[in-house]
């Protein structure tokens, strides 16, 4: 979950991106795999590649997370 306000901007833009382009297929028939739904699943890798970049460069260091510590910073946590 989001801590900050660029947080929550870059996950609305992401679904979004996401959402865009899935508005752009619906004139493909089903259950066929065309170039159009190679393009957006490619699209949406990444799409979804930069945000975790993103999320790893500007969030929280990853850490397994069993319980609170004394040494936990409160401002990481949801």
């Amino acid at each position: 979950m989001p801590a900050s306000w660029r947080g929550w901007l870059a996950i609305i833009v992401y679904i979004l991106i996401v959402l865009g382009g899935a508005i752009t297929l619906k004139d493909v028939p089903d259950n066929t795999f065309t170039k159009e739904v190679g393009f957006y699943l490619t699209f949406v890798a990444i799409a979804t590649a930069a945000l975790v970049r993103l999320s790893y460069k500007y969030g929280p260091k990853p850490k397994w997370r069993w319980g609170k510590k004394a040494d936990d910073d409160p401002r990481q946590d949801w």
